[in-house]
């Protein structure tokens, strides 16, 4: 407790091997990145967290010497690298800026800490960008489902990257035009076949139960149309 030089302490915490002596050292290590590199790198979840805590709890202290984005941005290196989850995603916690939380929702090494991260994003254009993106379907599906503005949804439908992101897209939408476009034109025949789903015109689902080269497709769309002739 007498000891004030803080590369003193941090050499002892370094050095110390019992966990309630390392938690002790942190109480006197204020350095904002000393506490980030032991959220990250220390193994003990109690050590990391009282690490991480300190960091959060002294936020406005922080700012005043680094901006909000700078302080964010250390946060968002725990959120990727710590060797906790839970540490992970307590810094995603207490981060709102949304080009941070993209970066983490595709480099975290967690899977929980990727889908916390985009629960957290607000702005739909941002989200689809994820779907866009994001290499990962649990993602880019988690994404999709939050995305409420129709017009964005019909785009990721006839523009998105990945199959998976446009049925989801096709599901959610009831644009008729769209729908009959991808029904008869579109390359992929799971799109297809999940375009007829959502037709409502029964001459439409007639014409592709007989055209359609997929017999998937032409199954789809036949059981559609007696759906609809009920």
């Amino acid at each position: 407790k007498d000891i004030k030089n803080e590369n003193i302490i941090k050499e002892i915490y370094l050095q110390e091997k019992d966990n309630f002596v390392r938690s002790e050292a942190i109480k006197n290590i204020d350095s904002l990145v000393n506490l980030i590199d032991i959220s990250i790198k220390e193994d003990d979840l109690i050590v990391a967290k009282n690490a991480l805590n300190k960091v959060i709890s002294n936020k406005e202290n922080y700012i005043e010497n680094e901006d909000s984005y700078d302080y964010e941005n250390l946060l968002k290196n725990v959120a990727i690298e710590s060797k906790n989850e839970e540490i992970s995603k307590l810094a995603i916690s207490n981060i709102e800026n949304e080009d941070l939380l993209i970066e983490i929702s595709e480099e975290s090494i967690y899977h929980d800490s990727q889908l916390e991260a985009v629960s957290k994003i607000k702005s739909e254009n941002v989200l689809v960008e994820i779907v866009k993106d994001n290499k990962e379907s649990n993602i880019r599906l988690n994404a999709i489902r939050r995305i409420k503005d129709k017009k964005l949804v019909e785009d990721i439908s006839i523009n998105g990257k990945y199959n998976d992101a446009r049925i989801e897209a096709i599901s959610k939408i009831k644009n008729q035009e769209i729908l009959v476009d991808l029904a008869y034109n579109d390359e992929d025949s799971k799109i297809r076949e999940s375009a007829c789903k959502n037709i409502q015109t029964v001459s439409v689902l007639d014409d592709i139960a007989i055209k359609d080269e997929d017999k998937y497709v032409r199954e789809v769309a036949k059981k559609r149309s007696e759906l609809l002739k009920k």
